[in-house]
């Protein structure tokens, strides 16, 4: 049922959660996955696994600063796409090859923010399906319980 659930658009988290760009993170655990929705400096959503990919160290203590989130291990930053940005303790040459960039990225999932709610897709990327045009979706805001 896991994989049938992930085939589809899922809420979340509010969107009353995340209102400030570079706030708080807020964690989730969805499908038996431990994850991070935060909102980066941009304001751009973003919905990333809990754990940092070098020493899996929770991402939810570290700085949402700079358009990611840092590691308060040692420091590495993801952003809203899963990717490693920087390593303050290695070398950048080896961040930047493209083997490196893969090992070293974090899941991540597509979001989509709609009727005062963040959603995510959690399937294959081949897959996934356009946002369904839930009719709460497009109400003004304000007129349904999610986006007060």
């Amino acid at each position: 049922m896991g994989e049938l659930f992930r085939r589809f658009w899922l809420p979340a988290a509010l969107s009353e959660e995340l209102t400030e760009p570079g706030g708080a993170p807020v964690r989730l655990r969805i499908l038996c996955e431990d994850l991070l929705a935060f909102r980066d400096s941009s304001g751009k959503l973003g919905v990333i696994d809990a754990y940092c990919s070098h020493r899996q160290a929770p991402l939810f203590f570290g700085r949402n600063e700079n358009c990611a989130i840092q590691c308060p291990y040692h420091g590495w930053r993801f952003n809203t796409e899963g990717e490693c940005i920087e390593t303050p303790n290695a070398p950048n040459y080896l961040r930047d090859t493209p083997r490196a960039k893969e090992r070293l990225a974090i899941v991540a999932y597509p979001t989509h923010e709609a009727g005062g709610i963040v959603w995510i897709y959690m399937g294959p990327k081949d897959l996934e399906p356009p946002f369904p045009a839930f009719e709460f979706t497009k109400v003004p805001k304000g007129h349904c319980h999610a986006s007060r």
